[in-house]
């Protein structure tokens, strides 16, 4: 449909894909020549499992803007940065150093997505209040009662 950004789902899959390549993990054959998935893709799956189905549109991504400290959209390889309020330490600008990671080691190959993130440790976007339109919203950390979507801290490297 016209109102749906290009499926975050489908970017960190193709993400991951490419990191489990670089990193010797990619996809395998089974016996009965079928590709399988690193194991580590079932958690990628279980945390994206919301919106397999329902997709995320615009209304997703404006409504979890009220938890987010930036958004950062990647279109035809470039990458755009909106602001909301500072993170705590380097956590933001090493969020972003890590996509554009991303964008040098695999260039034409990230697809266009859109996605809110936050800089906090504590999940926000609580399952029970939330259950009629999960929004999709990556953070560093999240639990069995929320649909934050959990995404690498790499503020580490700048310590």
């Amino acid at each position: 449909s016209t109102n749906t950004f290009p499926s975050t789902i489908t970017t960190l899959n193709a993400a991951y894909r490419y990191a489990a390549e670089a990193l010797g993990g990619a996809r395998r054959r089974t016996g009965g020549g079928r590709e399988e998935c690193p194991k580590f893709f079932r958690a990628i799956h279980r945390d994206l499992a919301p919106w397999s189905e329902s997709r995320i549109s615009k209304a997703h991504v404006a409504a979890a803007q009220r938890y987010a400290a930036f958004r950062v959209v990647i279109v035809e390889g470039k990458v755009f940065v909106d602001w909301y309020y500072a993170c705590v330490q380097s956590r933001a600008m090493f969020t972003l150093w890590g996509l554009l990671q991303l964008m040098r080691r695999y260039p034409g190959m990230v697809p266009d997505v859109d996605m809110m993130f936050d800089c906090m440790d504590k999940p926000s976007v609580n399952k029970t209040e939330h259950q009629a339109m999960p929004l999709p919203l990556f953070r560093y950390c999240t639990t069995k009662e929320h649909f934050d979507i959990p995404f690498p801290d790499w503020s580490f490297w700048g310590w």
